[in-house]
Parts: structure tokens; C-alpha cells; sequence
């Protein structure tokens, strides 16, 4: 029963935390490579390869967004997204089910970061799209079992259920020889 619980419980508590951070893991290096292609882009004044390096890390859709946020006298300003939204619903960090992941870059005159953040949801349908199968087999194995220790319990039980009965017998002073098993007594 005990390795019952670990499939149960343990399994999928740390098969969350292990994906939660090899998510984070991931996201954080596509912030920091975003952020290399975003310092190149700026150190050849090309802002089109700005647009081209959100582009292509936007290729996987596996996040909520991805900005580049620049700091400009000490105030944000959105430079580029994918999907396009306002620079307030990028530096919201607030929402719980939402992970945020930040990759700070500074060239020249400019400083500020790339910002990606990804669902928790995706996470948890992932997880469940893995131990839904576990819980399925346990469940039958568990069923099995109960089938199989029942006939053995039968199995091992019947001879002794006979025996009772015999001397049950016996005791009422029958002493007629009873078949058991295969032979006589």
C-alpha cells in the first residue's frame, strides 16, 4: 500500500516541481538568448532584428508573453511584444497562476529586459496528462489484487471451513467417515 501512496501522492507533487523548474529553467535561458539577440540588434541600430528576435522565440507559444521592456530615466517602456499588449499587463506581476522569468540587458544608452512569463495551467494539464495513466493502472492493479486475494483467501480457507465442519461432527458424535479432499479417512 505504501507504494501505492508514492504513484499517488509523491509521484506527481514532484513531477510538478521537477517540469515547474526545468519550465523556469527554459524560459529563462530563451530570456537570456533574446536578450543577446536584442543587445546585437541595438548595437547595429537594427530595430527590425528586435522585432525578429521576439519573432523567433515567440515560435514555440508555450508562454503567456514575451516583452522587451526598456528603462528609460527610471521609467518602463514596451519596445516590443508578442502577443502586442500594453506595458501595464507586462510588469503585472500579480497574478499567482502566471510564472514570470527576466532577463536584464544593458547596451549603450539602453538598459531594461526581456520578460517572459508562462502558465502554471500548462504545467498542471501536463502533469496530469502524465499521471493519468498511473492512477488508471494503480486503480486496476488494485482491483486485480482484490480479485486474486479473494480466491486465495477461498483457496486456503476451504479446507480449513471443512475441517470445522467435520469436527463439528465429531463432536455430536457422528462418526461417519467424511470425504475430504481426494482421500478417505
Amino acid at each position: 500500500m505504501s507504494v501505492l501512496s508514492v504513484f499517488m501522492i509523491y509521484y506527481p507533487i514532484k513531477q510538478k516541481k521537477l517540469l515547474t523548474e526545468f519550465k523556469e529553467n527554459e524560459f529563462f535561458e530563451t530570456a537570456q538568448s533574446v536578450s543577446a539577440s536584442v543587445v546585437m540588434s541595438l548595437k547595429n541600430d537594427d530595430y527590425d532584428g528586435v522585432r525578429l528576435a521576439i519573432s523567433r522565440a515567440s515560435e514555440k507559444r508555450d508562454f503567456e508573453f514575451i516583452a522587451v521592456v526598456l528603462e528609460e530615466g527610471g521609467k518602463p517602456s514596451l519596445l516590443a511584444s508578442y502577443p502586442e499588449m500594453n506595458i501595464d499587463k507586462v510588469l503585472n506581476h500579480t497574478n499567482h497562476e502566471i510564472i514570470y522569468q527576466e532577463a536584464p540587458f544593458s547596451y549603450s544608452e539602453f538598459n531594461g529586459s526581456i520578460i517572459i512569463a508562462f502558465s502554471k495551467e500548462k504545467i498542471n494539464t501536463t502533469i496530469k496528462a502524465l499521471t493519468q495513466p498511473i492512477y488508471i493502472s494503480a486503480f486496476v492493479f488494485l482491483i486485480i489484487s482484490i480479485i486474486l486475494f479473494y480466491f486465495l483467501a477461498n483457496q486456503i480457507s476451504r479446507p480449513i471451513t471443512k475441517l470445522i465442519k467435520y469436527t463439528n461432527k465429531l463432536k455430536e458424535e457422528n462418526y461417519e467417515t467424511p470425504k475430504i479432499g481426494r482421500a478417505h479417512v
